[in-house]
């Protein structure tokens, strides 16, 4: 691993176009899941597996015309590797950051190679890293309770470009449509996530496409009204699910300009059901709900100056 590290770091003027990656990469992915009965012994292996690949990232991103790390293949390695390590690792607060313990190391090392390969990622690449995550979060069932989840995507929303942050809620809003029929507690999960993505996403662009994002969970309220379950347990989680939608709701709309909250505003006032002569208990839940989003949202319009009540294109006019 030194030797291919000390390789790693040096710059080359002119890249080599048939050299190739994949066993380094499998062979320190492999590392990085080593189960050695000596607890000393497997964190020194594990250590060593993610320097090298830190050591493949560093010396594959910068130049396009070398193998491109990006690709699936690789990817669906070196993710999971890394989380596998910054998950293994109990939460344990380090006194000292710069110099931590012994068994916290292959966590930060673990963590600190995660994040340097997100901060890499260019557009075309984010979802790349975000497909592997969503997979590895489903497939060891890491939602429920979603405590890892909601730390992974904030290392994540920490990491990547500032102007490719809303590439990393719509990829969670996309895996929330894939889950539409799981249960209500894996949703809810989702949702939290995306409600701690939003947090740190709606500081800068969350992308053009802000309707399309508070549609979509108006559609997931909808659908989980109408589920309408029978179990108690399930009734309880499916409440739950919709509080969580609300709350995701309001936050996005804190965060927006002031002619957007009143778009947004409108936009959820068209959503309202017309009451019906039948009296539907769907469509009442679904009135009271949407109405509660309204206050919420309403709740955070505070606008200091009249200008800032309408779009860019139409100042000029006020």
């Amino acid at each position: 691993t030194a030797s291919f590290v000390k390789f790693a770091n040096i710059e080359e003027d002119t890249p080599s176009y048939h050299r190739i990656y994949d066993f380094f990469v499998s062979k320190f992915g492999s590392l990085c899941h080593n189960n050695h009965d000596d607890k000393e012994t497997r964190e020194r292996l594990r250590v060593a597996g993610l320097q090298g690949l830190q050591g493949v990232v560093r010396k594959t991103v910068s130049d396009d015309l070398q193998t491109n790390i990006w690709e699936p293949t690789h990817m669906n390695k070196i993710v999971p590797s890394l989380l596998y390590n910054i998950q293994d690792t109990p939460e344990l607060p380090s006194q000292d950051t710069d110099s931590p313990k012994e068994d916290e190391q292959q966590s930060v090392t673990a963590e600190h190679v995660f994040r340097e390969l997100v901060c890499k990622a260019a557009y075309g690449n984010i979802n790349s890293v975000l497909k592997p995550v969503l997979t590895h979060l489903d497939n060891h069932n890491l939602w429920v309770p979603n405590h890892f989840a909601v730390k992974v995507f904030k290392i994540i929303m920490f990491s990547v470009q500032a102007q490719y942050g809303y590439v990393v809620v719509q990829m969670l809003m996309s895996h929330l449509d894939e889950n539409t029929k799981e249960d209500p507690q894996i949703k809810s999960s989702i949702v939290d996530t995306l409600y701690e993505t939003v947090l740190i996403a709606a500081g800068g662009s969350i992308g053009p496409s802000v309707l399309d994002v508070f549609n979509t969970l108006l559609r997931h309220l909808r659908l989980s009204i109408d589920a309408n379950p029978s179990d108690k347990r399930r009734i309880k989680h499916e409440e739950n699910f919709q509080d969580k939608v609300i709350d995701t709701i309001s936050e996005f709309a804190k965060h927006l300009p002031d002619y957007q909250k009143i778009e947004i505003l409108m936009f959820v006032m068209g959503k309202i059901p017309m009451p019906s002569e039948d009296g539907d208990t769907k469509d009442v839940k679904l009135q009271a709900m949407l109405l509660k989003t309204i206050l919420k949202v309403a709740t955070k319009y505070k606008t200091n100056l009249i200008a800032n009540a309408f779009p860019p294109d139409r100042k000029s006019v006020v």
